[in-house]
């Protein structure tokens, strides 16, 4: 069996790829030009492994006829995890990486005359806007988007769904949440999501007294506001199973890629509290005033201001009933971990 990724050297990528090395006969990697001499030195030992140039943006994908040719001819299954991630992102760049990146790499599974199944890799965001239980097969159609970024994701997992990729062919579409550190080092290569409260937690460790003696710790949210966090070996772990075993039901099928059991905003700022010694409580607000006040000390992009007030509740019973083999993991046990990892990152930054 083989397979073509893109996004292979990103966050998610780059730990996938080492744990797929014996599962597939053939790797087809989407490499960008200029970044080729740095994969060959990366993967060059792997004899299965093959760099093929191009890019999501260009209509082809491939900019070699010879590559598109082995592509189209071998490929059995393609996993789409390329695309840009940042809230603040501009809607151009947020509709020509994910809608534009995504209609390129159907185009390119459409050519593929052995292909049995898409995997694309979208996010739990389109839905965070709803409250309550949200199921994976709930439908998309319509959803709202506050930011750019989760507006060319929804626009892109539509794509995917409606996109008749040929007969019988299957899409699987996988929704991870918040992606952490690994559960091994924390390591992160940016800060964002649950990180600006860490960076902040960590620069008020000297102020410890202080914090104590006034006795809470406000942060933008409500009491049951949802924070989906699932680490991102645990992500590159689940897609390894989910590429190599996925199931034959159905022909497009949706899965929320986060824990059974799910922690809410306000109790990881508490656990951080505890694993830092830091005796206070966690006091939610939703003052406007203080609102602005809280974004700006902490230095949260006002586009994560609608997700910090998410009370979705997702689902995972299709993911559980396809994957009953994948390991499920425990926040509360990896906070310390996280924790360790964004000091160490904003170390190497000073």
């Amino acid at each position: 069996m083989n397979v073509f990724i893109t996004g292979s050297s990103g966050f998610i990528g780059k730990r996938l790829v080492p744990l797929i090395l014996k599962d597939f006969e053939k790797i087809y990697l989407l490499v960008r030009p200029q970044s080729l001499k740095y994969a060959r030195e990366q993967f060059g030992e792997h004899s299965n492994i093959i760099l093929v140039a191009g890019d999501i943006l260009s209509n082809d994908v491939l900019v070699n006829v010879e590559d598109l040719k082995e592509v189209v001819e071998n490929v059995d299954s393609i996993l789409h995890l390329a695309g840009g991630y940042d809230l603040e992102m501009s809607v151009l760049d947020a509709y020509t990486h994910n809608v534009v990146g995504v209609q390129n790499t159907l185009e390119l599974a459409r050519k593929c005359k052995r292909l049995k199944f898409f995997h694309h890799v979208s996010t739990y965001a389109i839905n965070a806007h709803k409250k309550g239980k949200v199921s994976e097969s709930e439908d998309t159609e319509g959803n709202i988007s506050r930011d750019h970024y989760t507006k060319s994701k929804l626009q892109g997992e539509l794509l995917v769904k409606k996109t008749d990729i040929g007969s019988g062919v299957k899409k699987r579409i996988y929704r991870p949440g918040i992606v952490v550190g690994d559960s091994s080092q924390g390591r992160i290569e940016k800060v964002d999501g649950p990180y600006y409260f860490i960076s902040f937690l960590l620069k008020l460790e000297k102020h410890k007294a202080m914090l104590e003696k006034f006795g809470v710790f406000p942060i933008p949210c409500t009491k049951s506001s949802s924070l989906p966090l699932v680490p991102v070996d645990t992500i590159a772990m689940w897609l390894q199973v989910a590429i190599l075993k996925p199931s034959e039901s159905e022909e497009t099928k949706t899965y929320h890629f986060l824990g059974k059991e799910q922690i809410n905003l306000r109790q990881f700022v508490e656990m951080c509290l505890k694993e830092l010694d830091i005796q206070c409580s966690v006091m939610p607000i939703r003052s406007n005033l203080l609102l602005r006040k809280a974004l700006h000390k902490i230095g949260i992009p006002e586009q994560l201001t609608s997700y910090m007030f998410s009370e979705a509740n997702f689902s995972t019973t299709n993911r559980r009933s396809d994957f009953p083999e994948l390991k499920e993991f425990s926040i509360q046990e990896l906070v310390p971990t996280l924790i360790e990892g964004a000091r160490n990152y904003l170390k190497g930054k000073e």
